[in-house]
């Protein structure tokens, strides 16, 4: 067998990192029930499971080193590429929780600060459609992309994939604003409830550093972020490595969460 790549390498840990995850996410949707789980650890569970199927995928093509070995390329790099929409859908899921802490705990005795609580729920909402758009773009340039491309490592990102990074740049910048509104009333609620705005806090500026690695990539045109065909270095400390521990955050959290604490 021929000996592994340095992107094939990456699998290990990948499959090291994922399983577990893959696991616990399964076992919080379980316990939480579809309609706290739906944003959140489900988004989660999809992840882990995508980037099993790239891992897999990867490896696989040591076995198949002729014409197998251009279609499993071909389909791991369609699932490299997008990898923030469901870790942005989990943080939206987490704040979202936190907001439903907020409405069932006492409320605060100035008006403004209960009256403003309808408008972030709002805005969530909204950022919700936003990371829905980037995603529905990014799978339509993923369609787009070629097998000539993959197999040349030169893709060629048209305006749909431009238009996804864009709406993912604006979506990381809401849930940053977002957690930024709703910590402001964090004494309302009780330690298991901060726990969860702890964890997005911890992952914020993970999936800024894989915000950044996606725009320069597609829109500032760097090699080296290219998920397809860029540098193995750059997509493991700027995609890889930030996406495990935002994974581990929130997962972290979730275990500790009682079933109904600002849950269904």
């Amino acid at each position: 067998m021929p000996a592994l790549t340095y992107t094939q390498a990456l699998s290990i840990p990948l499959l090291t990192i994922h399983t577990p995850a893959l696991a616990v996410s399964a076992l919080l949707m379980r316990r939480h029930g579809p309609r706290a789980s739906y944003e959140t650890w489900f988004s989660l569970f999809l992840f882990s499971l995508s980037r099993l199927a790239y891992a897999s995928l990867q490896l696989a093509t040591l076995a198949h080193r002729h014409r197998a070995n251009a279609a499993l390329r071909v389909a791991a790099a369609t699932l490299a590429v997008d990898g923030l929409s469901p870790l942005l859908f989990a943080a939206l899921g987490l704040l979202r929780r936190h907001m439903r802490a907020l409405d069932e705990g006492p409320r605060p005795a100035q008006g403004q600060a209960a009256g403003k609580r309808p408008s972030v729920a709002t805005a969530l909402c909204l950022l919700e459609a936003l990371v829905t758009a980037a995603m529905v773009c990014a799978t339509v340039g993923n369609a787009r992309l070629s097998r000539a491309d993959v197999l040349a490592a030169e893709p060629h990102y048209g305006s749909p994939y431009r238009a996804a990074a864009v709406l993912y740049l604006v979506g990381f910048a809401g849930v940053v604003v977002a957690a930024g509104v709703v910590a402001r009333e964090r004494q309302s609620v009780d330690k298991a409830e901060r726990r969860v705005l702890c964890a997005v806090g911890v992952a914020l500026p993970f999936l800024f550093v894989r915000s950044l690695y996606l725009a320069l990539g597609v829109l500032g045109g760097v090699e080296a972020c290219k998920t397809v065909g860029g540098g193995a270095t750059a997509f493991l400390c700027m995609a890889l490595l930030p996406e495990a521990v935002v994974v581990v955050a929130f997962l972290g959290v979730g275990v500790g969460l009682k079933v109904g604490e600002g849950g269904k």
